[in-house]
């Protein structure tokens, strides 16, 4: 083989490496973008939103939440088509900070994991291949540390007109109102071919029902751990 047609085949080679998604970057890893671990003083939310904003522009479709906890302040609205994973129920959690800030938009403070394009009952567009499992989400670390005058999130996991996602293998401590709801609104599409298994929810009683002054109208409404 002549140089020119060497450098001819190793520039074609080099080509098709950069070019096919089978060598693309597989996955990313949390610890990889400045994430801190067991630290009640760092707040990861914004971490964690560069990390989503990374992978969507990368066309990178899992994230992996190493060992450890992770304190936040804000939920996280899922892409269609991202895996969150975690190293296994009690080993990544998920927890927020005391003293929440005042829940102010239902964008960010309804759930710690929601989807991007389906975020609210209002919501008419669907959640799609959204994979979440093998971590702990704990909302509250313990019952004197829940403001009930400055109350936030809601919940742990909440997907509108979900089709085709997974949560798997994960544990729910203390939510507020619900551990995991899965909904389809009236004009949305169908909640159709997902799948639950190997939760567990953990709820003190009716926090959210007992809050005094009443900050979001209550009729009618109940706390439940997994809503379907």
């Amino acid at each position: 083989m002549t140089k020119i047609a060497y450098r001819l085949l190793l520039g074609l080679i080099l080509h098709a490496f950069v070019s096919f998604p089978l060598y693309a970057q597989k996955f990313v890893n949390a610890k990889d973008f400045g994430v801190v671990t067991n630290n009640e003083q760092i707040d990861n939310s914004v971490a964690f939103k560069m990390i989503l904003l990374y992978a969507q522009k990368n066309n990178i479709h899992i994230i992996k939440i190493p060992e450890g906890v992770f304190y936040i302040s804000k939920g996280f609205n899922l892409p269609n088509d991202i895996t969150i994973e975690g190293a296994g129920i009690n080993k990544t959690v998920i927890r927020v900070i005391k003293n929440l800030p005042a829940r102010t938009d239902e964008y960010s403070q309804t759930a710690v994991f929601t989807g991007m394009h389906a975020y609210s009952l209002a919501d008419s567009s669907s959640t799609r291949n959204i994979v979440i499992r093998n971590l702990t989400i704990d909302l509250q670390k313990d019952s004197a540390e829940f403001d009930l005058s400055r109350f936030s999130m809601l919940g742990g996991i909440r997907l509108i007109n979900p089709i085709n996602c997974i949560v798997d293998s994960i544990k729910i401590i203390n939510p507020p109102k619900f551990g995991i709801g899965l909904f389809a609104t009236k004009d949305g599409k169908l909640c159709t071919d997902n799948t639950i298994k190997n939760c567990t929810v953990i709820m003190q009683d009716n926090w959210y029902l007992q809050l005094s002054p009443e900050i979001i109208p209550r009729s009618n409404e109940s706390c439940i751990g997994i809503e379907l």
